[in-house]
């Protein structure tokens, strides 16, 4: 086999150069920008508490709680990254003596506050809203009102992710396509960011069912929710020529826009009957979680996984063309070379 020439070698460059690059995805850990939680017995809140309630109590099956929960996702990932997954984690750290729920994740549909008021005696029935927080009619206490009728909160009637939750430790919902939807909205749009309300199955019917979480005030770090998300950076293609005129390969003529750099396109019910007088959380915890640690904010990164990258593709073709041509008027000089020495030598 004939070996390659000159020309044929830089036309395969040329080409080589068109191959896709790869950019590593990433994972961010984001703590809350603001979690609360609502009772449908009263207009109490728990704004700064350090816990956030979920389900029915185990004395009065009117009187259930809902949790609301939001991050900042556009403050901590780049606009145009693309989430690959998302899941939330939180600790259990007491529940009712009712049997295990599944607890949904609702996206919220209206914005919502965290006022200052804290729960007494285990923060099982809330305290009395201060300005700002979120009720059960109000998103923002003494503002405004949600737009439900019933109160409780505006919600997308499909949730996006549930977990069934029996035992104190970390319950996590994990990755779904609505879960992972939410998160990418969130980050194209963040006007719409309102997080999520998450609240228990048969509400008012699985009497004892209620679960306390810890929130991001909760004095343990540890214990604080985390939403790990992985996402693939946004690719700037910034092209074979940067975005430069062609330096003739196309008449002087800019690349137009093609490759200028610019991207590719109360758990007591109020009572306080025993669940507030225990002692700290002396459940299990989940030790092979990796959300220990966690806090506010970012706290830590790690890659996995790729994406492709284009090359400036008209000006790729336009080298190759070039090359080509040049290769070609070569080649036809050197024929004429031998035909002319041909002739003279007969």
């Amino acid at each position: 086999m004939k070996g390659l020439g000159n020309g044929h070698l830089l036309i395969i460059f040329v080409f080589g150069l068109a191959s896709p690059a790869t950019v590593e995805a990433e994972t961010v850990l984001l703590g809350p920008k603001k979690d609360n939680s609502i009772y449908s017995e009263s207009e109490n809140s728990n704004g700064r508490g350090q816990y956030l309630f979920v389900g029915t109590t185990a004395n009065d099956p009117n009187a259930y709680r809902r949790a609301l929960i939001a991050f900042d996702v556009a403050a901590s990932i780049p606009a145009g990254s693309t989430i690959q997954s998302a899941s939330l984690t939180l600790h259990l750290s007491k529940e009712g003596p009712g049997n295990g729920i599944q607890i949904y994740l609702h996206r919220a549909l209206s914005d919502w506050g965290e006022g200052t008021s804290i729960g007494a005696r285990g923060e099982g029935s809330g305290a009395a809203a201060t300005t700002g927080d979120a009720t059960w009619h109000d998103n923002f206490f003494d503002t405004s009102t949600w737009r439900t009728s019933d109160g409780g909160g505006d919600f997308a009637t499909l949730p996006s992710a549930n977990v069934f939750v029996s035992g104190l430790g970390f319950s996590s919902w994990s990755s779904r396509p609505a879960l992972i939807a939410d998160v990418q909205s969130w980050l194209d749009s963040p006007q719409t960011n309102f997080g999520w309300l998450i609240r228990g199955e048969l509400e008012g019917e699985a009497v004892g069912t209620a679960k306390r979480f810890d929130s991001r005030e909760n004095s343990s770090t540890a214990f604080r929710p985390v939403l790990s998300v992985t996402y693939s950076p946004p690719i700037v293609d910034a092209g074979t020529d940067g975005g430069e005129p062609d330096a003739g390969l196309d008449a002087g003529q800019s690349d137009a826009g093609v490759d200028a750099g610019q991207p590719d396109a109360g758990v007591d019910g109020g009572n306080d009957t025993g669940m507030d007088s225990a002692s700290p959380d002396s459940g299990p915890t989940d030790a092979g979680n990796t959300n220990a640690g966690g806090s506010n904010g970012n706290s830590g990164q790690s890659t996995s996984g790729c994406q492709s990258a284009p090359g400036s593709l008209f000006a790729i073709l336009g080298i190759a063309l070039f090359v080509a041509r040049a290769y070609s008027q070569s080649r036809r000089r050197q024929v004429a070379g031998l035909c002319s020495g041909f002739a003279r030598n007969v």
